[in-house]
């Protein structure tokens, strides 16, 4: 029987009822298609020490879900420990991380998380975790914040910073996680380094999607792009301050600027 191919365009979690229905469907091979724009929270964080490098977290979310969805022991316990974040609290939080600033000692804080992981996986995260501090404690200037942290984006940040591809890194994540070959994740691009970012009439308009719109909702939306490279605050020309853009096809982000510019005009 041949296989019916079906496309998913896809957030981190907003295809978990999907994921589900085909789980173990014979005849039918499910891609996600995922951008890594992302740049909120951890995952701004991570973008931010790392230059050039996607935004991880759609990735993870959508790898650990689908896995939960196969139900083998090593994906539920890959997926709980991908899912795992640092405290909150950043003292707390740096307490812990340290303890992943070598293989040995961050694979035995994977043991006391998920204690039956398979050793050779367990050394596999704890490798890119271990990579990922590194580079990190190599670049105080950043300031790097660790809290709240998941353990899925360390481990991305890592393979990066090994490989020097994002789809390197999300191949290595989907090899780790051993995925059937009826689903597959895959990046919208071959690995740009774009930000999402939105310009207004006001000179005070290139946003970063993790700064927050509430201030500047009173003014009227004029663009919403893909900026190269990370966008910052800029003063002057309404536009992504020294930085291409390109347009975003995505509808949904067309209709909710229309929407917003509907409803200031009103």
């Amino acid at each position: 029987m041949q296989k019916i191919e079906i496309a998913v365009f896809s957030g981190g979690r907003g295809t978990r009822s999907i994921q589900e229905a085909f789980a173990g469907v014979d005849n039918v091979r499910v891609s996600y298609l995922i951008n890594g724009y992302d740049s909120g929270l951890s995952t701004g964080e991570v973008r931010r020490v790392i230059d050039g490098m996607l935004g991880p977290s759609d990735f993870r979310k959508a790898l650990t879900g689908i896995s939960q969805s196969y139900q083998t022991s090593s994906a539920r316990d890959l997926s709980k420990l991908f899912e795992f974040r640092l405290p909150v609290a950043l003292e707390q939080a740096q307490a812990e991380f340290a303890q992943w600033s070598t293989v040995e000692s961050a694979t035995g804080y994977i043991a006391r998380l998920v204690p039956t992981l398979p050793i050779e996986k367990a050394l596999a995260v704890a490798d890119e975790m271990t990579r990922f501090t590194t580079h990190v404690a190599q670049h105080p200037e950043a300031n790097f914040d660790c809290s709240d942290l998941a353990i899925g984006n360390a481990y991305f940040g890592g393979a990066y910073l090994r490989t020097g591809s994002f789809n390197s890194a999300l191949d290595d994540a989907k090899t780790l996680f051993e995925l059937p070959d009826s689903v597959d994740i895959l990046n919208v691009t071959e690995g740009d380094d774009l930000w999402l970012a939105v310009t207004t009439q006001q000179p005070l308009c290139a946003l970063r999607k993790d700064i927050s719109l509430t201030s500047h909702l009173q003014h009227r939306l004029t663009k919403l792009c893909c900026s190269i490279g990370t966008p910052s605050m800029s003063f002057g020309t309404p536009t992504v301050s020294g930085h291409r853009s390109r347009p975003n096809s995505l509808r949904r982000s067309s209709n909710a600027l229309r929407h917003h510019n509907r409803t200031r005009s009103h």
